[in-house]
């Protein structure tokens, strides 16, 4: 390697140290505040609401879920409506909230695992077969999608930001956003928290989404600012990530 090669390798690995040295500096360790009291999401007005039929019956097995699963970013029509209710309720849909003696909701407990059992993750969905130009929140409570009071125009800027990575027009696109009233209600430092919980969906999501011979791909953007820009909601959500889902050519699956 040439004297210019190695110094020039040398000053791109002091960047990205102190990059990687300030970035964990952000992501302080979180611990629990001695006060708590829960915050609930916030309300979004609504103009219409579906209750999501009930999921699935599957009947392939965890090892061929694991064996079969993997990123596709070509996909052949949106999800059904039975397809996003079996998703959502194998994910994020809460089965059961536990309260403390003072009836403070101390623990939600969903299929995805959430710091502080406070499911601070939600998801809002655009581009469902038969819904292409609207979008909706994921009500985790009564399995239902809320339609938004949000004009076409502004869910097309949504699917734009996501065309810019993969096309999304024979696809559904869900994309997650924090309430970080309520994380930031129980937990001091709780940055990494909503990271590691997205993480957590977007694992779930993708084995969920296999398990019903669909395509999926996790991605890179946050849609922040824009969501909260679209929702009118800055300062109470923050976007933190989105993924792509599918109807698949045919079955890939290991049967």
């Amino acid at each position: 390697m040439h004297v210019e090669s190695v110094e020039a390798a040398t000053n791109i690995k002091i960047h990205w140290m102190n990059l990687v040295g300030h970035s964990l500096k952000l992501l302080n360790s979180p611990y629990p505040k001695t006060n708590y009291t829960f915050v609930d999401r916030p309300e979004f007005p609504f103009v219409n609401k579906i209750a999501l039929p009930k999921p699935i019956d599957r009947k392939i097995s965890y090892d061929q879920v694991i064996t079969s699963r993997h990123s596709k970013r070509e996909y052949f029509g949106p999800l059904d409506l039975t397809e996003l209710s079996s998703l959502l309720w194998d994910v994020l849909k809460i089965k059961k909230i536990e309260v403390d003696h003072n009836g403070t909701v101390s623990w939600i407990h969903r299929g995805a695992p959430s710091a502080g059992g406070l499911a601070s993750v939600d998801a809002f969905i655009t581009n469902i077969a038969g819904y292409n130009d609207k979008l909706f929140f994921y009500n985790p409570y009564d399995h239902s999608l809320q339609e938004l009071n949000v004009t076409p125009a502004k869910v097309k800027e949504v699917i734009n930001a996501s065309n810019e990575l993969i096309d999304v027009s024979h696809a559904t696109l869900f994309i997650y956003a924090a309430h970080v009233t309520n994380i930031f209600s129980k937990y001091e430092n709780p940055e990494s928290l909503i990271w590691r919980d997205v993480g957590a969906i977007y694992a779930m999501m993708n084995l969920s989404s296999e398990s019903l011979n669909l395509d999926s791909c996790s991605l890179g953007t946050t849609f922040h600012p824009l969501l909260p820009k679209v929702l009118g909601t800055e300062g109470l959500l923050f976007g933190v990530g989105g993924q792509i889902f599918g109807k698949r050519e045919h079955d890939i699956r290991t049967i």
